[in-house]
């Protein structure tokens, strides 16, 4: 099962590292990426249930390949911010960008556990919306 996940998490990461090339500002990148993860994830219900929610099972080695696939997502989120902003904006600290990746891996999981994969994309409103609670902030003089 373990060859299975790295293979799924893999095509799910490159076509979500790919989907920030399809927008020019920060909050569009985040929403393009996340639109596209979850349009893919209701497409391919057992693909969601294998990387966000067979690992919660107990398996060890799983449960590593799970959190290495979320620590490439903050990576990356990290990577592209620092891309993408300029110097009067703030960048999120990465305990940010953690909560961020970490909160929508929940909202995710829950879904699928539920048997609610192809509600997925239905959330990407409240998902974005509840994203910009981390989103930099032009710094303000006082």
């Amino acid at each position: 099962m373990a060859d299975a996940y790295r293979r799924a998490a893999d095509e799910l990461f490159v076509e979500y590292a790919a989907s920030f090339r399809l927008a020019q500002s920060w909050p569009d990148k985040l929403s393009t990426g996340l639109e596209r993860l979850l349009q893919r994830l209701a497409a391919e219900p057992a693909v969601a249930h294998l990387c966000f929610v067979a690992p919660m099972a107990g398996d060890e080695e799983l449960c590593e390949l799970r959190e290495a696939f979320r620590a490439r997502h903050v990576e990356l989120l990290a990577v592209e911010q620092d891309r993408h902003l300029d110097d009067e904006e703030e960048l999120l600290p990465e305990l940010a960008l953690e909560m961020m990746v970490g909160a929508v891996f929940r909202t995710i999981t829950s879904l699928v556990a539920e048997g609610r994969a192809p509600e997925l994309p239905a959330l990407m409103e409240d998902v974005t919306f509840s994203a910009a609670v981390f989103e930099p902030r032009v710094a303000l003089a006082a």
